[in-house]
């Protein structure tokens, strides 16, 4: 994770916690350079998976189309 005050690429967890409602991860990194600490929220995207056939149609891919 990039620092936001030097600039590193460098830096460690110091502490990670789930929020309350359970849809993202609050992550306390310090970095290795400079020693600041700074906070990162980490949450998933749910992305579509489109798929481009050979007519140049769209589908969209669900969980189905693997069963």
């Amino acid at each position: 994770m990039k620092c936001i005050y030097c600039g590193c690429i460098d830096s460690k967890v110091v502490d990670s916690r789930q929020n309350e409602d359970g849809t993202s991860i609050r992550r306390r990194r310090e970095c290795i350079s400079c020693g600041k600490r700074f906070t990162t929220y980490e949450t998933v995207e749910n992305t579509p998976i489109l798929v481009i056939k050979k007519e140049s149609t769209l589908i969209l891919m669900t969980v189905r189309f693997f069963y």
